[in-house]
């Protein structure tokens, strides 16, 4: 991945009920001398509602489940 852009999905409840700010997917991108993309600045909808409930995220997309939109 040396070199490659990469956008990290993380586990939902691990960044949002603990406050962490990164996951292992983070920490493997970085080691494997990726470029972590900031995805929360190009969000929408129900994942930009994600980003300004927690915003300690920045460098992560937090994996939220499957639900109804609304």
């Amino acid at each position: 991945m040396e070199g490659k852009r990469a956008i990290v999905v993380e586990d939902g409840p691990t960044l949002t009920h603990r406050s962490k700010k990164i996951g292992a997917a983070y920490v493997a991108a970085k080691r494997a001398k990726a470029t972590v993309a900031d995805p929360g600045r190009c969000a929408v909808g129900s994942i930009k509602a994600v980003y300004e409930k927690f915003p300690h995220l920045a460098e992560v997309v937090p994996e939220m489940g499957i639900g109804r939109s609304r």
